[in-house]
């Protein structure tokens, strides 16, 4: 049990690294594609896009709508890659509790003790097994 632990530990460490990434680097997408949308609506307003209706216009909001949706994206994603991590947090307790188990069954074990002690008439044999 206690290298059942040990594993399910590695293993639960593996997926909650793998869930930070997930999460690190969409937060960081994010965070760029916000960026990028602020730009957009700049141009989107200086073109006065709302009021006129052009090519360059209907390229602006495309750009913007686009970069609406990549942020949506980007937000589920985070939203998955967190839900990795907890996951992998919750696997390394449980591999942590594995290997207590096992620890705790090793030093319990039932050994036979034998014990032998003189008497008045001899020897007294008694143990448990």
């Amino acid at each position: 049990m206690r290298n059942a632990g040990v594993g399910t530990m590695i293993a639960g460490g593996v997926v909650t690294l793998a869930g930070f990434a997930v999460t690190l680097g969409f937060t960081l997408r994010g965070n760029k594609l916000e960026k990028d949308l602020v730009g957009a609506e700049d141009a989107y307003q200086l073109g006065d896009c709302s009021r006129v209706d052009s090519g360059e216009c209907d390229t602006l909001t495309a750009d913007r709508d686009e970069i609406r949706q990549g942020i949506l994206a980007a937000d589920r994603m985070t939203a998955v890659g967190g839900g990795i991590l907890a996951g992998g947090i919750l696997v390394t307790a449980v591999g942590g509790i594995i290997y207590r188990v096992g620890v705790r069954r090793l030093t319990n074990t039932n050994v036979s003790r034998l014990r032998v002690s003189p008497t008045f008439g001899g020897l007294s044999i008694s143990g448990r097994f």
